[in-house]
């Protein structure tokens, strides 16, 4: 098993260090990082803008929709709070020590329990894309107590973070009409270029995926789209999901549609 792996697994099942005890607010800003804050995303970041902003709004209007969807009594979870890392310049965190060394490397986006690290993306719809993933893995893995097998994990967190943003209201697992409404998503093109080129894979290859990277989320998410979507194959992809982690199951159906402007 390599460095990597045995990182993630370790990340995995090993609890994380509190963020608030573990951050020097001077430091990071020192280093060109600000800090947004939010009910429950405290952001930091080396980027500006409005669309960074709104990011711990977005956020926050997440957790009522994971809670729906999962089962989860909200006011439960008062408390629950998320500290992210949006990085343009990831020397600038190091440098900060807000980049830990033992992480293992990842292209995009990572968590470990509260915690989670973005890249800068090349959209705004990318970006709350990213932070919407994780923050699902980590909604799963601090309440849930498990994301349940590969597959699963990383396909609800596609499933969850495919969104819609419009007029300052959120809407978790939102099929785009259009590559318009989601633009550097990708997903949809991914998956048709594999059937047209005879590389589409059948949900039991899916279902059987080690632990995923970036290029099987597509896969993932078709797979997750299937069991919330009430497929013929609902039922048994659940109880997959549910036997192999022993609490995880789906009570709400997503799939909504982007509402236009002003409706």
């Amino acid at each position: 098993m390599t460095k990597a792996k045995v990182a993630l697994v370790l990340a995995l099942i090993l609890p994380a260090p509190s963020a608030a005890a573990a951050i020097d607010d001077a430091r990071a800003a020192a280093a060109g990082i600000r800090k947004v804050p939010g009910r429950r995303l405290t952001l930091y970041t080396d980027l500006s803008g409005r669309d960074v902003d709104e990011l711990p709004a977005v956020f926050e209007q997440a957790l009522p929709q994971w809670c729906a969807y999962f089962g989860v009594k909200q006011s439960d979870r008062s408390d629950w709070h998320m500290t992210g890392f949006l990085m343009k310049d990831k020397a600038r965190f190091a440098q900060a020590g807000l980049l830990p060394g033992d992480l293992p490397p990842f292209l995009h986006g990572y968590s470990r329990g509260q915690l989670l690290w973005l890249y800068e993306q090349p959209s705004e719809y990318y970006r709350r894309h990213l932070l919407l993933h994780e923050g699902t893995h980590g909604f799963m893995l601090t309440i849930l107590g498990s994301g349940g097998p590969p597959w699963y994990m990383e396909g609800m967190a596609e499933l969850m973070g495919t969104h819609c943003w419009r007029d300052g209201r959120l809407t978790l697992g939102a099929m785009p009409r259009d590559r318009d409404e989601v633009p550097e998503w990708g997903r949809i093109r991914i998956i048709q270029n594999a059937v047209a080129e005879r590389r589409a894979l059948r949900l039991k290859t899916v279902v059987e995926f080690p632990m995923p990277g970036a290029g099987r989320w597509p896969r993932c998410w078709t797979g997750t789209h299937a069991t919330s979507s009430g497929s013929a194959n609902s039922a048994s992809m659940c109880a997959t999901a549910t036997s192999t982690s022993g609490s995880i199951s789906s009570s709400r159906a997503t799939g909504s549609r982007c509402a236009k402007s002003g409706n």
